[in-house]
């Protein structure tokens, strides 16, 4: 089938069909994790579409995948994209990076790319180490909340399939603050 990438943005207005594109990356990456398996390189290119109704993914890709029992260790760099996670742009993976790649392709299936329009992707990749990613005010709550959870800058905070299953089933989870609510003080005791 076509990759997401070719495939466009099939979820732009359609909320159900996000949450259920949500529902089948996070599947797979929650197996990956039980193992201990790093994707390292997801992004809408490595996914493809076996069908859209009802919706079944694959992802591929696994050339620069590792198997890894630490949360966050130093690895050999990687071709950085706009989908490369704060640690992975430092030169570090953890069991919590491709989390932060799901997060960006949710996003960018929300916005229909709006986000990523004349953004130059080194200076958006300096961004994202340092500030993190700014989130559109015009955005779902409920796709906010995931998008919170998902792109937090820390590892540690960031969600991943624990957290996601609770948000799918409508259970009430709490979320890192939005990069923009990250001021100076933001980590002072």
């Amino acid at each position: 089938g076509d990759s997401l990438q070719s495939a466009g943005f099939i979820a732009a207005g359609r909320p159900e069909l996000l949450r259920e594109l949500v529902k089948e990356l996070a599947g797979a990456l929650a197996s990956f994790s039980e193992w201990g398996l790093r994707h390292r390189d997801l992004h809408p290119g490595n996914i493809r579409i076996r069908s859209l109704e009802p919706l079944d993914l694959i992802i591929t890709g696994f050339g620069s995948a590792r198997l890894s029992d630490y949360d966050l260790e130093a690895v050999a760099p990687l071709e950085l994209t706009r989908y490369s996670a704060p640690e992975a742009i430092v030169g570090a993976v953890s069991a919590a990076s491709d989390w932060w790649s799901l997060g960006m392709i949710v996003l960018e299936q929300a916005t229909t790319g709006r986000c990523f329009k004349g953004v130059n992707d080194q200076a958006f990749r300096l961004h994202v180490v340092t500030r993190g990613v700014s989130l559109p005010e015009d955005l779902a709550p409920d796709i906010g909340l995931l998008l919170r959870g998902l792109l937090a800058r820390d590892p540690l905070t960031r969600w991943s399939a624990t957290q996601v299953k609770q948000w799918l089933a409508g259970e009430n989870v709490e979320a890192p603050a939005a990069a923009d609510d990250e001021g100076p003080d933001a980590d002072a005791p």
